[in-house]
This record gives structure tokens, sequence and C-alpha cells, in this order.
């Protein structure tokens, strides 16, 4: 819809679609790096691409062992199967599992 006082509205600003399919995964990623920046950039591709973040668990990296994140998403209706996807092709991604 176009209005001549505002302009073109922009597709982000359309609400999601309901999801009629009630899908959780629970994914382990293990974080590449230091940069506090990163968790942020995860979630906003997934918001991106209309999955719903519904718990997030975070530790950072300290001198054993990587950053770890363990995020529950619900996916976008025919996203189900590429999350994981998603997720290990990130920069700030060393390693995915989902349970």
């Amino acid at each position: 819809m176009i209005d001549a006082r505002l302009g073109p509205q922009s597709a982000a600003a359309e609400p999601d679609p309901p999801r009629t399919r009630q899908s959780i995964d629970v994914y382990d990623i293990s974080l590449a790096g230091d940069d506090p920046a990163a968790l942020i950039r995860l979630l906003v591709m997934l918001r991106r691409r209309r999955c719903a973040v519904l718990e997030i668990q975070f530790q950072a990296r300290d001198l054993h062992r990587p950053g770890h994140l363990t995020l529950c998403v619900q996916p976008s209706i025919g996203a189900t199967h590429t999350v994981a996807t998603w997720l290990a092709a990130h920069v700030d991604v060393l390693d995915v599992r989902k349970r």
C-alpha cells in the first residue's frame, strides 16, 4: 500500500505471518573469536529470516573454550530444515549442533 504522505511502505514493516506449525528446535553453537557483537549478529540474522528466538543461554569465551550459545528457535514456516545451515554459514560460528 502506498500513502502519498508516507511513501512506499517497507516489506520489513509487515508483521510476521501467523505460525501454524509449532516446531521448536534447540541449537548448541560454538562461537569463533571474542567479538561481543557476534550474539547480536546471529539474532538479527534469525529475525530477518522471520524465526522466533524463544530462549538464549550464552557463555562467554574463556582460556579453555570458545564462547558457547544455546538457542531455542521456532523457525518460520518452510525454514525448519535450513536454520542449522544458516547458523553454520555465519562468520562468527565455529560449530552448530541440533539437539
